[in-house]
């Protein structure tokens, strides 16, 4: 199983509205094995999938801590883009965003695995 524990909601931050700290340790008290893990990180994510898999002796809970809309910049970690749509103008801009935070993130996993 999986959360997308971007901690926000359509009213707020989770925390401010509905604290679910300690998030984790709830799901370990149903008897989850839990991975919580940064859920930008592909290498995190392929290891909790392939545990997640495999012939655990539990079920799995996956909590992906992401940042709500990570890498556009007038969207990141902004909870009011939980419902918010975007115009022809946004799109453009969101698209180029994207690219420049991509690029960059290229650019340091090539440099990290020098």
């Amino acid at each position: 199983s999986f959360v997308d524990r971007n901690k926000c909601m359509i009213d707020g931050r989770t925390e401010d509205v509905m604290p679910l700290e300690p998030f984790a340790d709830k799901w370990r008290a149903f008897g989850f094995h839990v991975f919580d893990i940064d859920g930008h990180n592909m290498m995190e994510l392929s290891d909790a999938i392939d545990y997640a898999l495999g012939e655990p002796d539990a079920p799995v809970m996956i909590i992906a801590n992401t940042i709500k809309g990570e890498g556009i910049d007038f969207m990141e970690d902004d909870y009011h883009w939980h419902y918010g749509a975007v115009d022809e103008a946004k799109y453009k801009e969101a698209k180029e965003s994207l690219k420049r935070h991509y690029e960059k993130r290229i650019a340091r996993v090539e440099k990290e695995a020098k």
